[in-house]
């Protein structure tokens, strides 16, 4: 294996582990909002975590990130 595939096989299991945590987050920020009385500031962290983790997913180069169009 050389120093290239060792690096983009570490940056495939980064991207990996981000797109596992960015569906973590989405399935959180779900049941957040699906409680009677959602709280506000436990979603504005949990949407900012969910950000941080997209913008890191982009910086590795995936193409699409799932994502839930505000309805």
């Amino acid at each position: 294996m050389t120093r290239h595939d060792a690096s983009s096989h570490t940056s495939g299991g980064r991207l990996a582990a981000l797109m596992l945590r960015h569906a973590a987050l989405e399935a959180a920020i779900g049941s957040e909002q699906s409680r009677p009385v959602p709280d506000t500031t436990a979603l504005q962290t949990l949407k900012r975590k969910r950000l941080v983790v997209k913008e890191q997913i982009h910086r590795l180069g995936a193409d699409h990130v799932p994502y839930r169009k505000a309805g």
